[in-house]
């Protein structure tokens, strides 16, 4: 949709398929702003230059042209994973995560599941306007320390602007320390079911 405007006016008309539009109506001698409005669904999220100054004369102004960027309607998620009192991030080891996103229909089966990169960033791309789960995972040298987490996105009716400019939903996350007495109790629990599985097997035998 291209929009035109003076100090008091303004004036829309709808560009066609093939992007060419025609506005009528202008006042000679006196100088508009053209700009690229985006439609209704904000498939339409930039355009270059923002905006082009005409000045109306006795004759037709043309060749004022724009070029729009249009979303495809798909969204990305992305963002980082932080670790509660971790002083110097080793950026040269596993952070020791898993990233996980399932469809809000089916919670028992990722669309999505991937180690967390060394840089403690992840990107989701090709999503549509739904709400999701996101969970991070903690495993290997963390699988004691931090306890999960789990997010509810909603790409449906989030108000991010982001989401409506770049068609991506940024998220920071934090994974939060267990403590100290429920970890140890965790392992116990662990090697005491060991033990009793060991002590079933030496009795059979």
């Amino acid at each position: 949709q291209m929009c035109i405007r003076d100090r008091v006016s303004m004036e829309t008309c709808v560009a066609d398929q093939y992007g060419n539009y025609r506005i009528r109506g202008l006042q000679p001698k006196h100088r508009y702003a053209v700009s690229v409005r985006s439609d209704s669904d904000l498939s339409i999220f930039k355009a270059t230059p923002p905006k082009i100054e005409i000045a109306v004369t006795e004759t037709d102004v043309k060749n004022i042209d724009f070029i729009a960027l249009k979303l495809n309607g798909e969204i990305s998620v992305a963002g980082v994973v932080n670790f509660d009192g971790e002083e110097k991030p080793d950026f040269t080891a596993s952070p020791g995560a898993t990233i996980e996103l399932y469809s809000i229909e089916n919670v028992e089966t990722p669309i999505f599941k991937e180690e967390l990169s060394l840089l403690r960033f992840f990107r989701i791309d090709g999503l549509k306007k739904k709400e999701y789960i996101l969970k991070v995972t903690p495993n290997g040298k963390n699988l004691y320390a931090y306890g999960p987490t789990i997010i509810q996105v909603d790409l449906k009716t989030d108000t991010d602007a982001s989401l409506s400019k770049i068609g991506e939903k940024y998220l920071n996350i934090t994974l939060n320390k267990i403590e100290k007495k429920t970890a140890a109790k965790s392992k116990t629990q662990m090697f005491t079911l060991i033990g009793i599985a060991g002590l079933i097997v030496a009795l059979y035998y």
